[in-house]
């Protein structure tokens, strides 16, 4: 009888569900503007946003930014990276962690469209830093030379954790890898951003599961005391 109580027991306790995971929220409030973003040579090519992740909650579900139209800007297309990011030597570092191609660029000559990429809960490396990027590096000729976006921006520093990062980098995206290859902007802290982490979920038993473990381990108790009064 013990031996298959005990397996009742263990398989009870093993039927469980994900408790909700804890996400984190990070960005900044839409509050000014920067650019234009561009692939000539009167903006820059590549804007980028640091941040750091948070440390409880290190999956990063998504992250989104916002653009307005600054010359035909519905013609223009950009490419979303997130890399690793050397603030002090204000470079990008190893390999691209996730990318979006080709991402349609914002016609809206009256306010800011929001651009939303979602990360499929990517797992970062706790308190280490990151960037989150798009660029017109790649895409040469595909794309008008005068098509232009304004990047949503915030001037109160609303993220403390990071900065709005901007390259000239032409054709070339490799040079984002040079040391100094990102600027800071005067009079704008970071981009109007919205980061959403998340915990892995943590597995917490069901109130019946537990009610029936216990009733399963009262049951081999009592079991075992008969045995040795009857032995």
């Amino acid at each position: 009888m013990r031996p298959s109580l005990l397996a009742v027991a263990v398989a009870l306790s093993m039927s469980a569900h994900a408790a909700l995971a804890q996400t984190t929220t990070i960005g900044a409030a839409l509050t000014t503007s920067v650019g234009p973003l561009t692939r000539n040579s009167a903006g820059f090519q590549t804007v980028g946003q640091s941040f750091v992740v948070p440390s409880l909650t290190p999956r990063l579900s998504s992250f989104s930014l916002t653009f307005s139209n600054f010359n035909e800007g519905g013609t223009l297309r950009f490419d979303a990276y997130l890399y690793a990011f050397d603030a002090a030597n204000r470079r990008i570092a190893g390999s691209a962690l996730w990318q979006a191609l080709n991402s349609a660029g914002s016609a809206n000559d009256f306010g800011f469209d929001t651009r939303l990429f979602n990360l499929g809960n990517l797992t970062l490396s706790p308190s280490a830093t990151y960037m989150f990027l798009v660029t017109t590096s790649n895409l040469g000729t595909t794309i008008p030379e005068d098509a232009a976006n304004l990047l949503g921006g915030n001037d109160t520093n609303g993220y403390a954790g990071g900065a709005l990062w901007t390259a000239s980098s032409g054709t070339d995206v490799s040079l984002l890898f040079n040391t100094g290859a990102f600027s800071a902007v005067d009079g704008v802290t970071d981009a109007n951003f919205s980061a959403v982490f998340t915990a892995a979920a943590t597995v917490v038993p069901e109130p019946a599961t537990v009610w029936l473990t216990g009733s399963g381990l009262a049951l081999l108790a009592v079991a075992a005391v008969r045995r040795r009064g009857q032995a």
